[in-house]
C-alpha cells in the first residue's frame, strides 16, 4: 500500500463504458437514422416524460447524451446556463449511471445487460429483463456553493422534486423529528394557497406513504390492535403530520393583514434549506460490505463470517459510510482533506469472477492508545469490498479533481495570489474522534504515527469476505461513472 499524499494507481475497470466514447458525432453515421426517445424527470406532473427525436443531423442512434440533455433543458424551458447542473442519467431498480457528455446513450442501452453483470449482484434472470430508464437529474458535482446560487424558479422545482425523492425512499439518515418537518413543508407545498384551518388528520390518512419513507410508516395491524389504537391517548401519525403542518404554516404564512405570503417557489427553497444543511445531501449511492466483529467461535468457523451490508454515500463535500438499514446510521463520515489515501484494488484476472474489488481508505484520527492516558493521533485503514468499488474510486477522483481545479481558478480570479494546491496532509480540517458510537461498528487496521499496528483488520475476512458467494442479493443503488 503506497503511503504519502501520492494519487493512488488507477487500474478503473470503467472500459465497457467508456468504449462508448470511441465513436463520436463526427464518424462515419453508418447508425444515423432518426430514432425517437423519451427522457423522464422526477416531477410528478410529468409523467409522460419528455419527447426527444435523435435526428441524423444529431446523429442519430450515436446523438452524445450532451446533444439529448440540451434539446430536454430547452423544452423544459430552463437556460443553457444551467447545462452543468443537470446529466443525464440511464436508470433500473438495479442500477443508475450519471451518463457522460459524450456518452451515447442508444449504445449504452444494449451493453446494458453487460453493465449489470459487470457492477451489480443480480440473478442471472434479471439480466435480460431488465430495461433502464433516461432521466435528467441534479449533477453529482454541482457544489452547495454553485446551487444556492440558483434563482430560477424551474430549477428550484426540479432540484425540490429530487430531494424529496430521495427523502421518501429513504436514501437519507434523518430522525423521525427532521422528516415530520420535511412532511410538514413538503405538505405546505402540495396545500399551498389553502386554508390549513379545513383540513383535519383524515386528510393524511392514507397518504402518509406520499410524505414519509416507509421506515415510519405503522405496520399492518390485527383488527384487536386496530381497535385498541383507537382508544388510545397518544397521537397517531397522522395526528403528528397535520399538527407539523400547522406549525409550519404559521411560520410560513403569518396571519397578520401587513404580512405578504412567500410565493411557493420559496417554500420549496425552505425545503432545500433543509436538506443541504446535511452533509450527504446530492450524495450518490453505492453498495458495498465491510467485516462485520465476531466472536472467537464464528472466527474459528469460516462458514460463519459475515458481512455488513452498508452504503457509500459520495459528494462533493467527501464520503459517509453508512450501515444499509432501515433507516440508515451514518458509521463515519470523511471530508477529502481528512482522508490520507484511497486506493483501488482488483483481484487477479483469474479471480475476478469469484472475488469483489476493493476500495482501500486511510484516514488520520484521534484515539485513546493503550498505555496512554490522552488521546493520540492514529491512522485507520478500511477495506470496503463491491462490485462497484471502481465506480467509488472513479467518483472520489473526479470531486477531488473537480474540487481542485475550482480552487485554482478561484485563486486566479483573485489579484496577487498564487493558486493554492490541494493539500491532503492539510492541518486544517478537525480530526475525527471517536465521539460517535457507530464509528465503533467498523473493523479497522489502526496504526500509531511511527508505524506501530495496534489493531489489525481480521485475516479471516481478508481471505473469505471478498468472496462474491458470501453476499445476498441487493438492489443498487444510484451510482456514477
Amino acid at each position: 500500500m503506497a503511503e504519502g499524499s501520492g494519487k493512488p494507481k488507477k487500474q478503473v475497470r470503467l472500459a465497457k463504458v467508456d468504449s462508448l466514447d470511441e465513436d463520436t458525432p463526427t464518424s462515419p453515421r453508418r447508425s444515423s437514422k432518426p430514432v425517437k426517445l423519451v427522457v423522464y424527470t422526477l416531477d410528478s406532473d410529468d409523467q409522460q416524460g419528455v419527447p426527444v427525436e435523435c435526428t441524423s443531423e444529431t446523429g442519430g442512434l450515436r446523438t452524445t447524451a450532451g446533444t439529448i440533455k440540451k434539446a430536454v433543458l430547452f423544452k423544459l424551458g430552463i437556460g443553457e446556463e444551467y447545462l452543468n447542473m443537470f446529466s443525464l442519467w440511464m436508470t433500473s431498480p438495479y442500477l443508475s449511471i450519471q451518463l457522460k457528455e459524450t456518452h451515447m446513450p442508444c449504445r449504452l442501452y444494449r451493453k446494458w445487460e453487460d453493465l449489470l453483470a459487470e457492477y451489480t449482484t443480480v440473478d442471472y434472470d434479471i439480466l435480460g429483463t431488465d430495461k433502464p430508464l433516461l432521466s435528467l437529474r441534479r449533477s453529482a458535482f454541482l457544489t452547495l456553493k454553485e446551487e444556492r446560487k440558483i434563482k430560477d424558479k424551474e430549477v428550484i422545482k426540479y432540484l425540490y422534486k429530487e430531494a424529496l425523492f430521495n427523502v421518501i425512499n429513504d436514501r437519507y439518515p434523518m430522525s423521525k423529528e427532521e422528516l415530520l418537518e420535511l412532511a410538514g413543508i413538503q405538505a405546505n407545498i402540495v396545500k399551498y394557497g389553502e386554508d390549513p384551518q379545513s383540513l383535519d388528520a383524515h386528510y393524511f390518512r392514507n397518504k402518509t406513504g406520499e410524505y414519509l419513507p416507509p421506515h415510519i410508516l405503522p405496520t399492518k395491524k390485527s383488527t384487536l390492535t386496530k381497535l385498541l389504537r383507537r382508544t388510545s391517548l397518544s397521537a397517531t401519525l397522522e395526528e403528528e403530520l397535520m399538527e407539523k403542518y400547522r406549525e409550519i404554516n404559521s411560520k410560513l404564512f403569518p396571519s397578520s393583514p401587513s404580512s405578504t405570503p412567500p410565493p411557493l417557489v420559496d417554500v420549496m427553497h425552505y425545503y432545500l434549506q433543509r436538506c443541504r444543511s446535511k452533509s450527504f445531501y446530492g450524495s450518490v449511492f453505492f453498495n458495498g460490505q465491510i467485516a462485520k466483529k465476531m466472536n472467537l467461535a464464528k472466527m474459528i468457523m469460516p462458514t460463519g463470517l459475515q458481512d455488513r451490508p452498508i452504503v457509500m454515500a459520495i459528494n462533493m463535500e467527501g464520503i459517509h459510510i453508512m450501515e444499509d438499514c432501515h433507516p440508515r446510521e451514518v458509521l463515519i463520515k470523511l471530508t477529502y482533506e481528512q482522508m490520507s489515501l484511497w486506493e483501488l484494488l482488483q483481484p487477479k484476472e483469474e479471480e475476478e469472477d469469484s472475488f469483489f474489488s476493493c476500495l482501500h481508505i486511510e484516514w488520520k484520527a484521534k484515539d485513546v492508545v493503550q498505555g496512554q492516558e490522552e488521546a493520540a493521533t492514529v491512522t485507520k485503514q478500511l477495506p470496503i469490498f463491491s462490485r462497484q468499488a471502481a465506480m467509488m474510486d472513479a467518483m472520489i477522483s473526479n470531486c477531488v479533481n473537480s474540487i481542485a481545479q475550482k480552487e485554482r481558478q478561484l485563486t486566479k480570479e483573485r489579484k496577487g495570489k498564487q493558486a493554492p494546491i490541494y493539500n491532503w496532509e492539510t492541518s486544517g480540517p478537525k480530526l475525527p474522534t471517536e465521539g460517535n458510537p457507530k464509528e465503533k461498528k467498523l473493523v479497522c487496521t489502526i496504526l500509531t504515527e511511527d508505524g506501530k499496528c495496534l489493531k489489525e483488520a481480521p485475516e479471516n475476512y481478508v481471505k473469505f469476505g471478498r468472496s462474491i458467494s458470501n453476499q445476498k442479493e441487493a438492489k443498487q443503488e444510484v451510482t456514477s461513472l
